[in-house]
C-alpha cells in the first residue's frame, strides 16, 4: 500500500489586459513499502489572450518553461535478488501552453489549460547503486502540461 501527497501554488499577475505571467510551484511525494519518490517543480508561463472584451479572461496561448527535481529511493528485494537505488535527478523543459479562463462573479477564476513541450535532465546524480546496471536514463523527453486552476481574483 501507498500513500501519497501532492499540492501547488499558482500566482498570476495580469498586465495591458491581454498578458498574464503566472508561476506555478507544485510538491508530490508517494511512499510504498519498495519505493519513496519525492518530487517538485517550478513553473512560469507567459499567456496572452485572444479576445479584448474582457480582460484576462477567454482563450489564450502562450509558454512555459519547468524545472523539475526529482528524488527516488527504490528498495526492491526477492527471495533471489536485491537491488537498490537512491539518486536525484534535475530536468529543464519548456513549451507551448493553451487554455480557456474566465471569471464569475468577479473573483473567482476557473483556468483550463492544456502544454506541449521538451524537457532534458541537465544534473543526475546517484547516491547509491546496488544490482542496478542502469540506473537513470539520459535521453530527452517529452513534457507537458494539464490543468484545471480555480482560484480568488484579488482585484
Amino acid at each position: 500500500m501507498s500513500t501519497g501527497r501532492s499540492g501547488s501554488l499558482l500566482f498570476e499577475s495580469g498586465f495591458k489586459k491581454r498578458h498574464s505571467f503566472q508561476l506555478i510551484a507544485a510538491r508530490r511525494a508517494n511512499v510504498s513499502a519498495t519505493m519513496k519518490f519525492i518530487a517538485g517543480d517550478v513553473i512560469p508561463s507567459y499567456k496572452f489572450f485572444l479576445k479584448k472584451r474582457k480582460a484576462y479572461a477567454g482563450f489564450y496561448s502562450g509558454v512555459y518553461l519547468r524545472a523539475h527535481q526529482r528524488y527516488v529511493v527504490s528498495d526492491s528485494r526477492t527471495h533471489f535478488t536485491y537491488s537498490y537505488l537512491e539518486y536525484i535527478q534535475r530536468r529543464l523543459g519548456g513549451g507551448l501552453v493553451w487554455g480557456y479562463q474566465n471569471y464569475s462573479k468577479k473573483r473567482v477564476v476557473l483556468d483550463i489549460l492544456i502544454g506541449f513541450g521538451w524537457s532534458k535532465i541537465v544534473y543526475k546524480r546517484v547516491i547509491n547503486a546496488i544490482n542496478i546496471p542502469y540506473p537513470i536514463q539520459s535521453a530527452d523527453n517529452f513534457d507537458g502540461l494539464l490543468g484545471l486552476n480555480i482560484g480568488y481574483k484579488f482585484r
